[in-house]
């Protein structure tokens, strides 16, 4: 077979001496003898099969990759799964496009072991075992990329569980971790783990002078003993025959020496199961259940863990903040698809930071199962709307059904999605039918599009609904809040939902009254910017007053609150005129921009817009005005438009460059307020045919553009 070597650091260079010839590529990303930086530099039909010698992060992303271009791949050890979903997946990939994927433990290949577990059965019933791996390198990792995390647990105990698997059959039992501690490094230099019944122990450390491995096996006919590794010299191999009823034991001695030769049979291995189709994640699965069992409960802070259950916008964004405290967190979802990415650090959507915010203390899983280790439980899945921005919160009831059986008694489940008001306590009922013991609460959700990260880590305070709020909150629920340091408001359910309503529907009665009264300015020659600071300085205002006038609410979530709590009023003989007035006046809103275009572009004519999704610092364009607009313009002008975050998109106009959107155009766009925006100067924008800018979000605000006519919202032209 032809091979492709992917990461080519230290164990990545062995493998190159071992492939020779056959390897016709290396690739690494930092490392300039490679013979690339990417593998998609490589033609895939250069090669049948490759070598995998990558950290873990971008481990499983290639792995997939590589399997479904329908290539063979040895991946070094490990291949960890935060949940057995993510290997039954893979290896269900390599099935279908007819190729095997290995894990390499290349200890199982030393000929000292393969000794011992020939004479393993020899000594009849197993009383017994320990196995020992320990060497002193905890000073040669300190400060680099292995400085911290599992340290010597995954790079020893990997080797350690294969072992005891393969030799003493305890794949998939459990294993107990005795203990894990730093000593010089800032991650696990020493750990000590084993079954229940503590028949066999395992144990290694960073931390052992003089390089060590030994296995001692105790049965009932003797005891079989495995010393030392070939890569470090000679190995013996000592088989002690019982006498009965007792009497020093027959002893036979076997000592190997000579090159290490693990690596070339491993390889070897590799090929024969390739011709057998061999496929199958039991052991690495297995593996990572026991990695899993330090990774997600600990996590040093002696904490147990928060779960978050559903990996939307919300829910990750809400996982990722509350781990800045140190605490580890459960994130799970029912998609593995998803899990996958989320694992590899991919994420369905851009918000800023969130990347940054995500740390390993957030395990990614579809397992179910995890959460039964959280006392505190957070639904924190999005609600989705429909065109009539109508929300469905069918995805969160069936959400918490599918979790509600795998809670440890006693857990508190928060709902953190957005739902009207009557559901929570309608969620807490149908919970007791099946699960008395669990607590329920509603928490008031604060997310911001393009702030999430920030809102979620400093939040203004809390909102948080009760069966009985004259009751304290669960301690574990009421700890977790009191971290952030701001007030926290406890009230009945319905008050809880309603306030998050009531909060939006204040913020759109704000929009509107900007929007109606920057019209009038517009009429009358006066300046809404000129208003505003006298506004704000009114005590009844305030400075943070929600009042710049735009081109109405967009986004959908403030537009499904209108309409939840119009149709909530209807339904209780309330009065909704005010809501019913919100709602018409915002649905022409966007006219505005139109009725501008029209204005000074004759018919015919190219119009320039910068700006797609419905504000900046996302991706989102859920009710984006912009998207609006154009549909009204497009079959009258022909479009050119731009936006730092939207590649492509479902209408009749050419996407293309910032500047480039300008050339040839009678008038320009500014529909969403990206930064780069704001800063723009005269010259870019005198590269209009006619440098007619028409601002519908403030960008160009009190900028002094010679030779630029400016029509922006409320105010005379510039």
């Amino acid at each position: 077979m032809r091979y492709l070597l992917v990461g080519y650091g230290n164990i990545g260079a062995k493998r190159k001496q071992i492939l020779g010839e056959r390897c016709v590529a290396t690739v690494d990303p930092v490392n300039p003898a490679a013979d690339a930086k990417e593998p998609d530099a490589v033609p895939a039909s250069r090669y049948d099969a490759v070598v995998l010698a990558t950290p873990n992060e971008p481990k499983l992303e290639l792995l997939e990759k590589f399997l479904r271009q329908g290539k063979n791949v040895l991946v070094e050890k490990p291949v960890l799964f935060l949940d057995d979903a993510v290997g039954r997946r893979l290896e269900s990939i390599a099935r279908e496009n007819g190729v095997v994927w290995y894990t390499s433990y290349n200890h199982r290949f030393e000929p000292v072991i393969a000794r011992l577990k020939d004479k393993v059965g020899s000594i009849g019933t197993v009383y017994s075992a320990r196995l020992f791996y320990g060497n002193g390198t905890v000073r040669n990792i300190m400060g680099s990329w292995r400085d911290g995390g599992l340290g010597a647990f995954e790079d020893l105990g990997c080797h350690l569980l294969d072992l005891g698997g393969w030799i003493l059959g305890v794949r998939g039992s459990r294993i107990d971790i005795r203990e894990v501690r730093p000593i010089e490094s800032r991650g696990i230099d020493r750990f000590v783990m084993a079954t229940p019944d503590q028949r066999i122990v395992m144990e290694g450390s960073f931390v052992c002078w003089k390089n060590s491995f030994s296995i001692d096996v105790f049965g009932e006919k003797g005891s079989v003993h495995a010393n030392g590794l070939c890569k470090w010299g000679a190995t013996e191999l000592i088989l002690r025959e019982r006498v009965l009823p007792s009497g020093v034991p027959k002893e036979t001695r076997e000592s190997v020496e000579g090159p290490d030769v693990t690596w070339e049979r491993d390889l070897e291995h590799f090929e024969e199961i390739v011709a057998r189709r061999e496929c199958s994640s039991e052991n690495d699965r297995w593996i990572s259940s026991v990695i899993r069992s330090v990774a997600l409960p600990s996590s040093g802070t002696g904490d147990p863990p928060t779960a978050f259950a559903g990996m939307s916008h919300l829910g990750i964004n809400s996982a990722a903040g509350w781990a800045t405290f140190g605490r580890p967190v459960v994130a799970y979802d029912p998609d593995a698809a998803l899990i996958g990415s989320l694992q590899a650090r991919k994420m369905p959507f851009f918000e800023p930071g969130l990347l940054e915010a995500l740390s390993e203390r957030v395990a990614f899983t579809n397992d179910p199962s995890a959460l039964g280790a959280c006392p505190l439980v957070f639904v924190a899945r999005d609600i989705p709307t429909d065109d009539s921005n109508a929300g469905d919160v069918r995805p969160v009831l069936e959400l918490v059904d599918r979790i509600a059986p795998h809670l440890r008694k006693g857990a508190t489940l928060v709902l953190m999605s957005q739902v009207p008001p009557g559901l929570s306590r309608s969620v807490a009922e149908r919970v007791a039918k099946t699960r008395p013991d669990l607590v329920v609460a509603y928490q008031v959700e604060t997310l911001i599009f393009g702030r999430a990260i920030e809102r979620a880590t400093k939040p203004e305070r809390f909102i948080v609904g009760c069966a009985d709020p004259s009751k304290p909150l669960p301690a574990d629920y009421e700890r977790g809040l009191r971290r952030f340091g701001c007030p926290i408001l406890r009230m009945r359910f319905e008050s809880a939902e309603l306030c998050k309503t009531a909060i939006n529907l204040y913020l759109c009665g704000a929009v509107t009254y900007a929007n109606s009264l920057s019209n009038l300015c517009e009429r009358i020659g006066a300046d809404w910017s000129e208003i505003v600071p006298a506004l704000k300085l009114d005590s009844r205002i305030g400075p943070k007053a929600y009042i710049q006038p735009s081109l109405g609410i967009a986004g959908g979530n403030l537009e499904r609150d209108l309409v939840t709590i119009r149709d909530l009023s209807r339904t209780k003989g309330v009065d909704a005129k005010l809501v019913e007035t919100i709602l018409g006046y915002n649905e022409l809103r966007y006219r505005w921009a139109v009725d501008a275009a029209t204005g000074v572009v004759a018919e015919g004519e190219t119009v320039a817009v910068w700006g797609l999704t419905y504000k900046k610092d996302t991706t989102s364009l859920k009710n984006s005005r912009s998207i609006q607009v154009i549909r009204e313009l497009a079959g009258r002008y022909r479009i050119r438009a731009y936006d730092p975050t939207v590649k492509a998109i479902d209408l009749p106009i050419e996407l293309c460059g910032r500047g480039e959107a300008l050339e040839g155009a009678k008038a320009l766009l500014i529909m969403t307020d990206w930064e780069e925006f704001a800063k723009v100067d005269g010259a870019e924008l005198r590269r209009l045919d006619n440098p007619v800018v028409i601002d519908c979000v403030g960008a160009l605000e009190r900028r002094e553009l010679p030779g630029i006519r400016c029509v922006s919202m409320g105010r005379p032209e510039a």
